[in-house]
């Protein structure tokens, strides 16, 4: 199994967390690791683990990061995982994708403390309004600010931990971690780059529904110390984030009639 590795500011958790996500994947893992023009350590701590990571010139965002992992891996499955999470089982691996053949993409339960913070998503009826978080400077640093920066059909589900316990068929999973069946991928297409950070998972999900592969959430979990490496960056990559959020916001009534289209709406409002 190929194990997709795109690390930006992320020397600590390379160093921390890869070691456990392959040692405790129950498998032997060919990791495929991308550095996207990191500053800090990130690719010295790669090179310490025995790996020869692929160094980009510039930081191409993620969609372009893991577009360009995804092309070496020659497996059934590439998993893609963020440097920021971390399994809480062992033999995660097989378990993972552990699925019907028809099955293009598969998604984990992500945990912050004793919240869930994504059980797969969801599409709601109507939109709802999203935060962003936006750092501004100020003498000596910087603070940062919420912004409501739009609204959304395509949400996340959470919870208490024990919630979302089941596997089943969702309209889209978050790819922090997350498994892409590369029969699928090389089906399909790579990822749209034109969503350069953000919403470029929802966009591949729907169009994989549409291309008539389903995709699953499977309740195996993992903990998930969400935008790690953003806090870190210039304000230029958040305000590319936000973007990508505002364009996927246009897309979604588009998206949504598609999906009718071909039926594949019941269980997806909610």
């Amino acid at each position: 199994m190929n194990l997709v590795y795109l690390t930006y500011n992320s020397e600590a958790d390379v160093a921390d967390g890869l070691p456990l996500m392959a040692g405790s994947s129950g498998c032997d893992l060919d990791i495929i690791a991308v550095d996207n023009a990191s500053p800090d350590g990130s690719v010295a701590e790669l090179r310490k683990l025995g790996l020869d990571p692929v160094v980009m010139d510039e930081n191409v965002g993620f969609t372009a990061g893991i577009n360009r992992a995804l092309q070496d891996c020659n497996d059934e499955w590439a998993v893609i995982a963020n440097p920021d999470v971390r399994p809480t089982v062992n033999g995660w691996a097989e378990q993972l994708v552990d699925v019907p053949d028809d099955v293009g993409i598969v998604g984990a339960r992500l945990v912050q403390g004793p919240l869930v913070i994504h059980g797969g998503g969801r599409v709601s009826m109507t939109p709802s309004l999203i935060c962003w978080m936006s750092p501004y400077p100020v003498p000596g640093g910087e603070v940062w600010c919420n912004e409501v920066v739009g609204s959304t059909r395509f949400m996340m589900l959470d919870g208490g931990i024990t919630a979302h316990s089941e596997m089943r068929s969702v309209p889209w999973v978050t790819f922090a971690l997350v498994a892409v069946r590369m029969e699928m991928f090389h089906e399909i297409g790579p990822l749209d780059e034109s969503l350069w950070l953000y919403s470029s998972d929802v966009e591949y999900c729907t169009r994989a529904l549409l291309n008539d592969w389903s995709v699953w959430y499977n309740p195996i979990s993992f903990r998930h110390e969400s935008g790690s490496s953003l806090r870190k960056a210039h304000s230029s990559v958040v305000q590319r984030g936000r973007a990508d959020i505002q364009e996927w916001c246009s897309r979604e009534p588009d998206i949504l009639q598609q999906l009718r289209e071909i039926g594949r709406h019941g269980f997806y409002f909610g």
